[in-house]
């Protein structure tokens, strides 16, 4: 019973900019651990190549953008 006086209040708050705001804020902390923990623990584990790791992480950004573009279409 009181899952179905919550529904309509909760469909009333979380409209679509709700959640676009929401998944902006998750999608921007993705991308902060993944440049500020996973990228320096890849450039320790390559020291010998760091330029490697860092392009395959724009190469993989770029890849991921070009997906989101076409699958807009």
């Amino acid at each position: 019973m009181p899952l179905t006086l919550i529904k309509p209040f909760l469909q009333s708050v979380f409209t679509e900019l709700v959640f676009g705001i929401v998944f902006a804020m998750v999608g921007g902390m993705m991308v902060f651990i993944v440049l500020h923990e996973l990228l320096p623990t890849a450039h320790r584990y390559m020291p010998d190549r760091p330029g490697y790791v860092t392009f395959f992480l724009v190469v993989g950004m770029v890849v991921m953008a070009i997906s989101l573009v076409l699958f807009a279409i």
